[in-house]
């Protein structure tokens, strides 16, 4: 994988830019309005007047999504926090996105000049695993396919 000169000034603009990238605040940032439930309340009035606009901050802790509502202090203080996270995931896709045309080059000169077979180690076979036992031996023959989900059904007919 050989860049060209013009996809290394690329990489060089990208990787300078996120060197003056600031602090950045992970998530989304969302402005949104709601009905509420109380069924005599404006918001369900015909047309209706929603409730807010609220700024709502949601994101991954833990491997649970999160979400809490900013103040509009809270929301001028961190806006450009946000807006650094953006900018700063355009500039990973941006070099994702030249890394992948990199790559797509390289593979279109090798496909064009044909090189000799690279063959994986001698002593990997390509039939079956054999778990220890020599080769000479036959593999136990398989009762059922492996399945996460078994139903009493498949199980009684294994019985």
């Amino acid at each position: 994988m050989e860049p060209s000169p013009a996809q290394r000034a690329a990489r060089d603009q990208i990787a300078a830019q996120l060197a003056q990238a600031g602090f950045a605040l992970p998530g989304t940032l969302t402005v949104r309005a709601y009905a509420c439930g109380k069924p005599g309340c404006r918001c369900h009035a015909d047309p209706p007047r929603l409730h807010g606009p609220y700024a709502e901050w949601t994101r991954k802790i833990g491997g649970k999504t999160v979400t809490r509502r900013l103040t509009p202090a809270e929301l001028a203080e961190y806006q450009p926090l946000f807006d650094n996270a953006k900018k700063l995931r355009a500039l990973v896709t941006e070099l994702q996105d030249l890394t992948l045309e990199i790559i797509e080059t390289d593979s279109s000169r090798q496909h064009q000049s044909p090189e000799p077979e690279i063959r994986g180690p001698e002593n990997v076979g390509e039939a079956r695993l054999t778990c220890g036992q020599p080769a000479s031996c036959t593999p136990s023959k398989q009762v059922s396919p492996k399945r996460e989900d078994h139903t009493f059904s498949q199980l009684r007919g294994l019985l």
